[in-house]
């Protein structure tokens, strides 16, 4: 992996190639986390909805949560097809470009 200098320390260069665990993360994770919200699998998300959300959304609180499920798989599924390693990564090297 290239090493870059910054202000006198050795820091790893953010264009090479993510880590394997970045990539486990970016692809797989946000589309079986969103198969367990969508289907509630593992847990019964709705627990963990504030009750409030339930009064803004339009629906129920279990549509709503249907479609966060659906917004993860779709994260998920444009991570991979895009190369996207992490939405953390991608603003860092945004705001880099725009600094120099």
């Amino acid at each position: 992996m290239p090493r870059t200098i910054v202000a006198g320390r050795a820091a790893f260069d953010t264009r090479s190639s993510p880590p394997r665990g970045e990539r486990w993360q970016a692809t797989p994770a946000p589309i079986l986390f969103g198969v367990d919200t969508f289907f509630d699998f593992m847990v019964y998300w709705l627990t963990y909805l504030a009750p409030r959300i339930d009064r803004l959304v339009p629906g129920s609180a279990e549509q709503f949560m249907q479609f966060v499920g659906v917004v993860e798989i779709a994260a998920g599924i444009l991570a991979a097809a895009f190369g996207i390693t992490t939405l953390a990564s991608e603003i860092r090297d945004l705001r880099r470009r725009g600094a120099s």
